[in-house]
């Protein structure tokens, strides 16, 4: 059956409708950034994927994969992966899905690319910021007033959050069970139950 593979620390703008519709074996979803080095990317000919490669130190195409997968007869991606295992692990001791998506495309699978209009990482802290920013400014979030705060847009603060005399924002999520007390927080994720005080 078909299988759709989401990695966790992924944010994607996209929907999938299409995958009803789809002529291929699967599709995967990428997005072009400046430097994919760091990333798995693919190359495309003719609308069909022709080699994916892994965290290459020479990008030869900056169609980054963003951990979005869907194969839509699973039983090619399960042969694949088989294979994988049964040789040994490569870069750094580690086994790559892109490993077994490769053998799938030299075994002649059609796969295509879907590009994603907007993509966040959170595989690092930088980027996890970024990432938050992006949903703050998407969701348009604004805490409620409080008495002696002032809060700078967009800010999320759980209702039952206790913030006071601080100033909050821009970019600032307080989660349920927080403690904020004479404090300046701009660019901050607060996990749920931490205690902030300027002494």
């Amino acid at each position: 059956e078909p299988v759709l593979i989401v990695f966790s620390d992924t944010l994607a703008d996209v929907t999938f409708d299409h995958l009803a519709s789809t002529d291929a074996d699967g599709l995967i979803y990428v997005k072009e950034i400046p430097d994919p080095s760091r990333m798995g990317i693919i190359v495309v000919e003719d609308g069909r994927i022709t080699d994916m490669i892994e965290k290459p130190a020479n990008p030869i195409s900056k169609l980054a994969t963003i951990g979005m997968y869907y194969f839509k007869p699973s039983a090619g991606l399960y042969d694949a992966i088989d294979r994988v295992l049964a040789a040994p692990p490569r870069l750094g001791g580690e086994y790559y899905l892109a490993d077994a998506i490769k053998l799938m495309i030299d075994d002649g699978r059609l796969l295509r690319p879907h590009l994603a209009t907007q993509w966040e990482d959170t595989g690092t802290p930088e980027y996890t910021l970024h990432a938050h920013r992006w949903l703050l400014d998407r969701s348009g979030n604004t805490a409620a007033p409080r008495e002696g705060v002032t809060i700078v847009p967009p800010v999320y603060i759980a209702d039952d959050a206790v913030v006071s005399q601080s100033v909050i924002g821009p970019y600032v999520t307080v989660e349920s069970g927080c403690r904020v007390e004479r404090s300046v927080l701009s660019d901050t994720i607060l996990a749920p139950g931490v205690s902030v005080s300027n002494q």
